[in-house]
Formats: structure tokens, sequence, C-alpha cells
């Protein structure tokens, strides 16, 4: 068994990298980055979060696959514009930018987008679902 197949090695790999781009807020903060998924309770008005909602698929011996996830969320604009399109395409464009993210042991490269929203909360959020190939 590779144990690159761990996914929570899988998620640190994509947050590291996704780190290192060191995107800022609309306030020009650092954004929060997570692992997995958005922490219960956490307000911030941007953050992202890398994970892997998939389980891993082994191709052959020397290589795996699964789906890896960016996920950008953003406090909508208000009541009246709902959507803050803006701040989601700044940083959207970020990542896109820098696609395919390569490591030693993880290739993520894009694969589709959705969006949805957290409407009790006031977020939309677009997920980047990322091809992830697992190299031994």
């Amino acid at each position: 068994m590779n144990l690159n197949w761990d996914i929570n090695r899988i998620e640190n790999a994509l947050y590291t990298k996704v780190k290192s781009l060191a995107i800022k807020t609309a306030s020009n903060t650092d954004m929060p980055v997570y692992f997995g998924y958005k922490p219960s309770g956490v307000l911030d008005n941007e953050c992202i979060v890398c994970s892997v909602p998939t389980n891993v698929n082994e191709e052959t011996q020397t290589y795996g696959t699964c789906i890896s996830r960016i996920a950008i969320w953003v406090k909508d604009g208000s009541t009246s514009t709902g959507k803050n399109r803006t701040r989601i395409t700044k940083i959207h464009d970020i990542i896109f930018g820098v696609l395919p993210l390569i490591t030693t042991a993880y290739g993520f490269d894009f694969m589709n987008e959705i969006q949805t929203q957290d409407v009790d909360n006031g977020y939309s959020i677009t997920y980047i679902n990322l091809y992830t190939r697992i190299l031994s």
C-alpha cells in the first residue's frame, strides 16, 4: 500500500500549496485556509477549504487517483446584491493562474467547478474540483 494514498496527506499537500499562494482577504490580511471542512462557528468573511471529498482509487500499482477540492467561501455582498462576484472571481483567478499544482507525490489539475451557497450564514461557495494523481 502506498502511504501517499492517505487522504490526510493529500489534503495537507493541497493545503500547503494553496497556503503558499499568500492570497489576501479584501481587508488585506492573510486568507484563512482550512483542512477538510470549514470549522463550525468560524465566521470569516472569506476563507478557503482544501479537502478530498471522494475515495482514493488504485489505477495501477504505480499511481492512484482521487478528486480533491478547493472551496472558496465568500460572505455575500448584501441583501440587495447577493453573491460577492468580484471577490469570488479575484480569488478564483489567483488559483486558476497557478494550476496545475504539482508536488513530489501529487498532481492537482482542474476537473470542474460548482457553485452553491450557505444561505443560513450568508456565504457563496465556489468548489474547484481537481483531478488528483497520486504518484508512488
